[in-house]
């Protein structure tokens, strides 16, 4: 099984992702930035689903692949 994380604010993307992925391994979903730096720190992670346009145009998902791929 893998640990899979998905940044998605929309709560309905980030559901139908997590029901479809799930099956998989373990899911952890964050709506924004901060929490996805917060699980990125806290949690290893296999796999990475990041929205690349997360409402606000400074914090978008560009940010976060940086740090996935440090960790």
């Amino acid at each position: 099984k893998v640990n899979i994380l998905i940044v998605e604010d929309d709560k309905y993307i980030g559901k139908n992702l997590t029901n479809h992925l799930s099956g998989f391994g373990a899911v952890t979903v964050a709506s924004n930035l901060f929490e996805a730096q917060e699980a990125l720190y806290t949690s290893k992670f296999d796999l990475a689903f990041i929205d690349l346009n997360l409402g606000i145009s400074d914090l978008d998902g560009l940010k976060v692949a940086p740090i996935a791929v440090q960790k």
